[in-house]
């Protein structure tokens, strides 16, 4: 598996502070009940430039070993997402948000909180790499959450992908 280092984790999160930050609202728990759109998270759009060209280089070496053809390195943007104490997002498959995205590449950036599990159902498994490491998921029917983060905040890089990003040509039957 591909990795970032240590230091280049902490080089993405300094490199996410040239990026406007965009607030979105979470599901926040509170004695058992959850209430919507209350607790706020937020996440910036790493956008591909000369700085950042590296980062993507990086999936796209990840991903040769599946998609030879991927074109990874020229994705516009990678999420910056940023987790606080209290936050989770919800189940969802991502296609239904974004049609075009079939795959994901995803790395979490630090390991210095709680809680915040990456959990995928049908079948049931928690994603728990360690920092640093990429890893890709075939995401279009697949239903995922963040778990709540009980202290810290989770901060994690996800890359989504087409097939036309993947290198996948359309078979016609």
């Amino acid at each position: 598996m591909s990795k970032f280092t240590d230091a280049e984790c902490k080089k993405i999160q300094k490199l996410s502070l040239n990026f406007e930050q965009v607030h979105s609202y979470a599901t926040l728990e509170i004695k058992g009940k959850f209430i919507k759109n209350v607790h706020e998270f937020f996440h910036r759009k790493i956008k591909r430039n000369p700085d950042t060209q590296w980062i993507f280089d990086r999936f796209k070496e990840h991903l040769n070993y599946r998609f030879p053809d991927n074109i990874a390195n020229l994705s516009p943007e990678v999420s910056y997402n940023v987790y606080p104490k209290g936050c989770n997002l919800d189940k969802h498959i991502d296609a239904e948000k974004q049609p075009d995205v079939v795959y994901i590449c995803g790395v979490l950036l630090n390991g210095d909180f709680t809680g915040g599990e990456f959990v995928l159902y049908n079948p049931e498994e928690v994603l728990d790499y360690p920092v640093g490491t990429i890893y890709d998921l075939d995401v279009s029917s697949r239903i995922h959450e963040i778990k709540k983060v009980i202290s810290g905040e989770r901060i994690s890089l996800v890359l989504f992908l087409s097939k036309e990003q993947l290198g996948i040509k359309e078979t016609l039957i």
